[in-house]
């Protein structure tokens, strides 16, 4: 799955057709980054951990490259209470931050008015968050 989605091309019909269907840039390509589960060392063998969606985060790239989360707090606020933000390095060399708010409804929300978005000529992806599920007893 992961190599069939990393690098899809995101844009609609339209998009595609308005770039007279040359191929993608990078802030228009699906991205993946995989990262080593938290706490298993070396020679360890990692278990798979299934996660779930995180009802008051999301994730949102590629962020304008002198944006500082001072500019994601303004960017998000008008959706709900932020009580935290981190700017993130991509493997693609673009920017993402995981914005986190008060209410999952402000999440939701944001989530929905941001994706899409066309911010200082990028189109602007916003995905829900995903942390670890808690393990069943």
């Amino acid at each position: 799955a992961v190599q069939t989605l990393h690098g899809f091309d995101m844009r609609s019909a339209a998009e595609k057709q308005a770039a007279n269907n040359e191929a993608p840039k990078e802030g228009e390509c699906f991205s993946l980054r995989i990262s080593d589960d938290a706490g298993v060392g070396a020679g360890a063998k990692a278990t798979t951990r299934k996660r779930k969606l995180k009802a008051n985060g999301i994730f949102l790239w590629p962020l304008p490259e002198n944006w500082a989360e001072k500019d994601v707090e303004l960017l998000a606020s008008p959706y709900g209470t932020v009580q935290r933000t981190k700017v993130e390095g991509m493997a693609n060399g673009q920017k993402g931050v995981l914005i986190d708010f008060l209410t999952p409804s402000a999440a939701s929300t944001a989530q929905t008015s941001l994706n899409g978005l066309s911010l200082m000529g990028a189109t602007i992806r916003c995905v829900m968050q995903e942390e670890p599920a808690a393990a069943k007893p």
